[in-house]
């Protein structure tokens, strides 16, 4: 059984399937990020005007400038569980997982819905430009549409993956 996992995407080959899940877990991670960047400004911009820097004065309330960093806590928190939910959800119940299934030819869902013939499906790295080109994505596209199912900071790991599906008869590129 050969696995690749790479923030929250999980690609597992089992006999002659490819199982490859989602947990949407990526976003939610570069979303406390920000929302813990801005936090910390917010709460350094709070302490020194109230120590006096006159430059920092501003005219909203102290209230307000101390009720933003809480706010953003008490979201963080709250996106930190769905966080840590989706990661500790069994494999089984995620519904938006794609199976690529050799023995009978096709990219199927959870539901056993087919989605692709398999001689249709091309594998393709792409450079994520949403991270300004510091992740690549690998996609399963077909004529009906495309998927990504995997997403990696190492080009290499991401070239690994292709190999891996090359050897699996997959036009993977």
């Amino acid at each position: 059984m050969r696995r690749f996992v790479a923030n929250g995407f999980e690609i597992t080959a089992q006999e002659d399937e490819i199982v490859c899940i989602d947990r949407k877990t990526w976003g939610l991670h570069w979303l406390m990020i920000v929302m813990g960047l801005v936090a910390a400004f917010v709460i350094v911009f709070v302490a020194l005007a109230a120590v006096g820097v006159e430059e920092l004065q501003t005219d909203l309330g102290r209230e307000v400038l101390v009720a933003v960093p809480v706010l953003l806590v008490i979201l963080i928190g709250v996106s930190y569980r769905t966080y840590q939910r989706r990661r500790e959800q069994p494999s089984e119940e995620i519904e938006d997982t794609l199976i690529i299934d050799r023995s009978a030819q096709v990219v199927r869902n959870r539901k056993n819905e087919i989605v692709a013939q398999l001689p249709e499906v091309q594998v393709r790295m792409r450079t994520d430009w949403r991270t300004r080109g510091m992740m690549r994505v690998v996609v399963l596209g077909w004529p009906s549409g495309h998927r990504t199912i995997f997403r990696t900071f190492g080009r290499q790991r991401g070239l690994e993956l292709l190999k891996f599906l090359n050897e699996w008869e997959l036009d993977a590129k």
